[in-house]
């Protein structure tokens, strides 16, 4: 059943699914499981009140508007927390992105958020539900790339959100590229948004991938050893398309437990690391001044 795809609003969530004439709604029950492409009606407008598309453009949502976006958790101090819906809770627009799940406590300066109404999960032609993990690039394929090891790398990790990461990455990447570099760049933790995609194109970067590349709308939640793995096929990818030099971002705060993990991977922790020792790495802390 094609049940309201042809005047959909499609969320950068779902930028790696082609075909949209191809597609259907399924209308059996949705399990709510990581990364499941759905389909929903929206029922009451709130803080989000417009749909970041997958070529970044802000799209207006209007009550009535079918959207289709991904399951998944998000974790903001500045935004909402939010969580797979269960069957009985209420599902709500997380992020402009089209990550969708259950709001469970919110910064007191965001307001309610846009509600939902779930229409039905997203599958192919002949009926197979589809998620990210279904449309993502290959993570073993990029973990053992010979010109990794020889990738020089810049890691920016700050204090909290809103610390400045990403106007520190997107300056790196216009220096670097406009000194004659291929640069590489990515964000490898964060909630399904393209802000950061995008201000790292339009600093300069030859080539820019994220998590949602590697099958995650969200990194909230996923395992710590998912996030590892995919921080170096993202290192691989990169290189594997011509990159010189790698900026990556981790998202959110040194405190939170993912961005830990990934950080005491990095050379020069006091815990040690598991990455190549070839690697070249340089570690940017980013706090507020």
């Amino acid at each position: 059943m094609k049940l309201g795809l042809s005047s959909a609003k499609w969320g950068y969530v779902t930028r790696r699914v082609t075909g949209h004439d191809e597609l259907r709604v399924s209308v059996r029950e949705v399990g709510s499981t990581l990364g499941a492409f759905v389909v929903a009606r929206v029922a009451h407008l709130g803080a989000h009140n417009h749909l970041e598309g997958v070529h970044g453009r802000r799209v207006r949502l209007f009550r009535g508007d079918v959207v289709v976006g991904a399951f998944g958790n998000r974790y903001a101090t500045d935004f909402y927390e939010g969580y797979l819906p269960t069957a009985d809770e209420s599902v709500h627009l997380l992020t402009s992105g089209g990550l969708i799940g259950t709001v469970a406590s919110s910064h007191s300066s965001k307001g309610a958020p846009t509600e939902l109404e779930v229409l039905g999960g997203l599958t192919d032609r002949h009926g197979r539900p589809l998620t990210t993990d279904s449309v993502a690039i290959d993570i073993a394929a990029h973990t053992g790339v010979s010109a990794e090891l020889t990738l020089a790398t810049i890691v920016v990790v700050g204090s909290s959100m809103n610390a400045g990461k990403t106007t520190v990455a997107a300056s790196l990447v216009h220096g670097l590229s406009r000194a004659g570099l291929r640069v590489g760049a990515a964000k490898v933790t964060g909630s399904g948004s393209g802000k950061d995609y995008w201000a790292y194109l339009d600093a300069g970067a030859g080539v820019v991938t994220d998590f949602l590349d590697f099958g995650m709308p969200s990194t909230f939640g996923y395992p710590c050893d998912r996030l590892i793995d995919t921080a170096g096929a993202i290192r691989g990818y990169l290189a594997t398309e011509g990159a010189e030099v790698a900026v990556l971002e981790i998202a959110d705060g040194i405190l939170q437990h993912e961005t830990r993990a990934l950080v005491e991977r990095l050379p020069g922790s006091p815990i040690g690391s598991s990455w190549p020792s070839a690697m070249l790495w340089a570690r940017l802390l980013v706090s507020r001044s």
